[in-house]
């Protein structure tokens, strides 16, 4: 009857694991969350001034980045930034002028105010759309979105144009990413100040300068090979510069972290298969013990596989584990063989003559 009680506990606790991986997995939670394409939207970047009556000016820009965090099987360690796509959003209130030309450049400082900071244009030159009649969206924009409703608003875009002259902010040095040797508990973090600037020409060649925070929707890669957790913080501000005046930016931080699935399960795995080569001295059989600890060298071998990425990424701390897991058994068939010829080699007991 005790027998049957533990079976079936164990099944209860199969089906209730089951089910709450399930949920876990359908509303994201920690280590059951899956690789997913994440997005950010700072919906406050809006330059109110061109939304006055009577205003022609930049509103909006709409920015789309892929970020690639580095792959598993290369020998640098890439980390890849890239401009996909650009909208622009510009307000029109007065009929007799017309927008010739509108024109966006993107800048990054790569970890700004320390000494490896570095500037980077994600735009080879700046991107140069011209309007059309069709491009005016004769409707409300929410209220929620620019404070009031707006009836005359262009939207420009021109995604080829954005990919032809799109260059990709690439990071591969070891003093900006970490190397693979600590997986699981590798990590870096990665922080950009974004600029926007905009240059609007009308057909009367009166030109508009600007700088202004976007809109920003980030696609995060993370599954496949890559095996990263990225978390994303951005916020807004405004610095003073002696040429330029005020100027808003964009402060973007990037955290890369293992999953913690595979930082929870590393140290699991370990402790257990150091509890499960404990019990191999008190083996009793030989036969035993080689069966035993060839079932230990494909486990540990297999640990490899389902901790590890799917590609190949060289020495890590992990690899070094597993070496370790099969020093310790290697030390435990030797206790088992020490504690053999211990026993063979002590006088067998003699029986004490019993008394009538």
């Amino acid at each position: 009857m005790l027998n049957l009680r533990a079976y079936v506990l164990v099944i209860l606790f199969a089906i209730g694991l089951f089910a709450l991986g399930i949920v876990g997995i359908r509303s994201g939670w920690g280590v059951f969350s899956p690789p997913t394409r994440e997005q950010l939207l700072n919906l406050d970047a809006v330059n109110d001034a061109a939304f006055e009556d009577g205003a022609l000016d930049l509103g909006a820009a709409d920015l789309l980045f892929r970020v690639r965090p580095p792959a598993n099987n290369e020998e640098v360690r890439r980390v890849e930034v890239l401009l996909e796509d650009a909208f622009l959003w510009l307000r029109d209130d007065d009929p007799t002028l017309q927008v010739a030309q509108a024109c966006l450049s993107v800048y990054a400082v790569v970890n700004p105010n320390t000494d490896s900071q570095k500037a980077h244009e994600f735009l080879e030159q700046p991107v140069c759309v011209t309007p059309s009649a069709g491009d005016y969206l004769m409707m409300n924009v929410p209220v929620d979105l620019f404070g009031e409703p707006v009836t005359n608003l262009m939207m420009l875009n021109d995604r080829k144009a954005v990919q032809a002259v799109a260059q990709p902010l690439t990071l591969e040095t070891s003093e900006e990413v970490s190397l693979n040797f600590w997986y699981p508990y590798d990590s870096f973090t990665l922080d950009l100040d974004l600029y926007v600037a905009y240059e609007i020409t009308l057909d009367d060649g009166e030109v508009f300068e600007g700088v202004i925070q976007p809109f920003l929707a980030w696609n995060l890669q993370t599954s496949g090979h890559r095996l990263w957790q990225i978390g994303l913080r951005s916020t807004s501000d405004v610095i003073s510069d002696p040429d330029f005046g005020e100027v808003p930016v964009d402060r973007v931080s990037f955290q890369f972290d293992r999953p913690l699935v595979y930082r929870l399960v590393f140290p699991f795995f370990l402790v257990m298969m150091v509890l499960l080569i404990g019990m191999v001295p008190l083996l009793t059989e030989r036969d035993v013990l080689v069966e035993i600890c060839a079932a230990m060298l494909f486990g540990i071998f297999g640990l490899k596989g389902i901790i590890g990425p799917g590609e190949a990424m060289g020495q890590t701390v992990l690899d070094l584990s597993l070496i370790g897991l099969y020093v310790v058994l290697a030390f435990a068939a030797a206790v088992f063989f020490v504690n053999k010829v211990s026993l063979s080699r002590r006088p067998a007991p003699t029986e004490e003559p019993t008394a009538p």
